[in-house]
């Protein structure tokens, strides 16, 4: 039986967020893969960020939102996050699918919210939420996708 993923906590003291490359490959079972990394969210300016030893990166570095429609529940379609199997939408797994082939995606870091956000923890849901202004304004590009 397969492992379904499971979010790794983020830690609400500080900023975090989670981001991931896009790989061009699909994993061994056929399916789109990324890797989820914990990370701290801090602006530019912001010298608020004090221990970053159990993060795999600070983000002070470049990143891509994606804005898109999550569309009514059309059934869910796979991909691999961290080698474990997670849901999404068919809209968003277009994107993926799309993104994985365009040479100018991979290895460019992405927020994406319906996979970063654990969407089952509401306190975390919540507290993304309240930050969802600063990690748009701090994105170096953000990608509107309107569906294939």
């Amino acid at each position: 039986m397969e492992t379904s993923f499971s979010h790794e906590a983020l830690d609400h003291t500080q900023r975090s967020i989670r981001l991931t490359n896009i790989p061009p490959n699909l994993s061994p079972k056929g399916r789109i893969q990324r890797s989820i990394k914990n990370a701290i969210f801090a602006t530019r300016s912001d010298n608020s960020v004090t221990d970053t030893r159990s993060l795999d990166y600070t983000i002070r570095q470049e990143y891509i939102c994606l804005s898109y429609v999550w569309g009514a529940p059309s059934g869910t379609h796979y991909i691999d996050l961290n080698g474990r199997k997670f849901g999404v939408q068919k809209n968003l797994w277009d994107f993926l699918n799309n993104a994985r082939t365009m040479s100018g995606s991979c290895g460019k870091k992405f927020w994406i919210d319906a996979i970063y956000i654990d969407q089952d923890n509401v306190l975390e849901r919540n507290q993304q939420i309240q930050q969802m202004g600063e990690i748009f304004a701090g994105a170096v590009e953000v990608i509107a996708w309107l569906g294939n």
